[in-house]
């Protein structure tokens, strides 16, 4: 396999040797974030585009690409993150083929007679760059796992709503770090769209059917939807399930469970049945259904309860320019459909 300019990948160690490259942090990407090998997670912390540059590349995050890898001398030269525009000398990577066919290559840093090196093959290990140890050296082998969607069409998860304007995300304390913390964990957005009147949800996908409807007069309205077949996530390809707290019953009665709707379809309108304000109250699930829809948690809160667990809102949806406008991401880093 030929590297391929604006391709996304995962990176693994020790030519795949189990830990991936990956953002050691949380929140924002920020000057000078560390870079380790980690378990593989479905998060964009791993995720990884090449940008060509004068026959060589930049390896930039998937989480702001604006950021890519990075020599930091005076820190023992440590491989960070760091803004690439008007930084190309630390940051240009030539990739130099070990095993084509198995997709491994070293990495050589354009300006630097180094390449980047783990400092061991396991979960947290820190990586830098270091002057070559031999084509041997399986501390300086990076194998390469090319995750690009295609060409942009396809099944995409896209957000549900006209206006994304997230008041609440799920690290929050004032309602949602129950979820978060708790075992099993969902990971709720309470999303307030235009704040102006009362505002639709959309079919984010191609197709999804509706599983159930639960309150109407006798708890908190709630609706859970599924996709009718795998939609494309920046996590992966799978079917996944969508549970949605709130809506009023002027919006919500009509609807019962085997109804379904096709993308860009209205839905429903935001609501403040037992809220204080019109919202959506939103968590995702990868896979199917299952149950009732819901657990009890640790913490005493219900969760989603799908076949693949909950995911986090920004490795399910991606954010189509052409159809949502962004005000606020809730601190959370989303990206855009390709």
């Amino acid at each position: 396999m030929a590297i391929a300019n604006g391709h996304i990948y995962y990176i693994s160690g020790y030519a795949g040797g189990g830990y991936y490259l990956n953002r050691w942090g949380s929140g924002a990407v920020s000057n000078h974030q560390n870079v380790t090998l980690y378990t593989r997670t479905p998060d964009p912390d791993q995720q990884w585009k090449m940008k060509g540059v004068s026959g060589s590349f930049q390896i930039l995050s998937m989480l702001n690409n604006a950021y890519g890898l990075n020599i930091y001398p005076p820190n023992n030269n440590n491989c960070d993150l760091y803004p690439v525009a008007g930084n190309e000398n630390d940051a240009k990577i030539l990739p130099v083929p070990l095993n084509s066919s198995q997709n491994i290559y070293r990495l050589k840093l354009v300006n630097y007679d180094y390449y980047l090196t783990a400092a061991s093959n396991s979960s947290g290990a820190n990586v830098y760059w270091a002057a070559s140890q031999g084509i041997d050296s399986a501390a300086q082998q990076w194998k390469f796992e090319d995750v690009s969607p295609s060409g942009g069409t396809g099944n995409y998860l896209t957000y549900p709503c006209k206006v994304m304007r997230i008041t609440q995300n799920y690290s929050d304390t004032y309602s949602h770090s129950k979820n978060s913390t708790g075992s099993p964990a969902d990971y709720p957005i309470d999303e307030g769209c235009e704040d102006t009147g009362r505002s639709y949800m959309y079919c984010p996908c191609d197709s999804m059917v509706v599983k159930r409807v639960y309150g109407l007069n006798g708890g908190t309205n709630t609706i859970w939807l599924q996709s009718t077949s795998k939609v494309k996530m920046p996590c992966g390809e799978d079917y996944v399930t969508m549970m949605v707290l709130h809506p009023n019953n002027d919006t919500l009665s009509g609807i019962t469970a085997g109804k379904t709707f096709t993308r860009g379809q209205q839905m429903f309108t935001e609501g403040n049945d037992d809220a204080e304000a019109n919202h959506f109250h939103i968590s995702l699930g990868r896979g199917t259904f299952q149950g009732n829809g819901w657990t009890l948690n640790s913490k005493g809160n219900y969760v989603i309860n799908t076949s693949g667990g909950a995911i986090k809102p920004e490795q399910g949806f991606y954010i189509d320019r052409s159809f949502t406008t962004v005000m606020s991401t809730g601190g959370l880093n989303f990206q855009y459909k390709p």
